[in-house]
């Protein structure tokens, strides 16, 4: 509302948006780290969630804010599908589940409080502030990726 992008409308509209990427994308992705390895289709997630965040953080017309959507909708839902496959690669089989279910936790618990802590950060900085802190959340996290991934053989 704030922003001039349809209130509740706008709000549906990017909900949508995103959502028909993760159905898009997820398969994509699925399929290059397949292929590829995982670290190009990872880097890739974190480039659209902060390019994302960088575009609502500016976001002051529709278009802006679905293009948002867009690259929001495919970073989270895709990053969320690779870090899932990812988690029990290195676990003996017999605790793959539990592999997975520490990843659940940890995606939900995250979301959850960066959710509220970003609440109450943007009442004291703005929404701008906070989407750009993200972004550069987003794009620290590539570096600490591929620094991890450089020491692996």
């Amino acid at each position: 509302e704030q922003r001039g992008v349809g209130g509740t409308s706008g709000a549906a509209l990017f909900f949508i948006v995103a959502a028909i990427c993760a159905l898009v994308v997820r398969p994509i992705f699925g399929r290059w780290a397949d292929v590829r390895g995982y670290v190009q289709p990872v880097v890739c997630c974190f480039l659209c969630l902060g390019t994302g965040m960088a575009v609502l953080g500016f976001t002051y017309n529709l278009p802006m804010l679905v293009i948002g959507a867009i690259l929001q909708g495919t970073g989270y839902s895709a990053s969320f599908s690779l870090f899932l496959a990812l988690a029990p690669l290195k676990v003996e089989p017999n605790r793959r589940g539990s592999a997975i279910a520490t990843a659940m936790v940890g995606f939900d618990l995250g979301s959850g409080l960066a959710a509220v802590a970003s609440g109450m950060i943007a009442a004291a900085v703005g929404y701008t502030a906070i989407f750009l802190l993200g972004a550069l959340l987003a794009f620290s996290a590539i570096v600490v990726y591929l620094l991890r991934q450089r020491n692996k053989p």
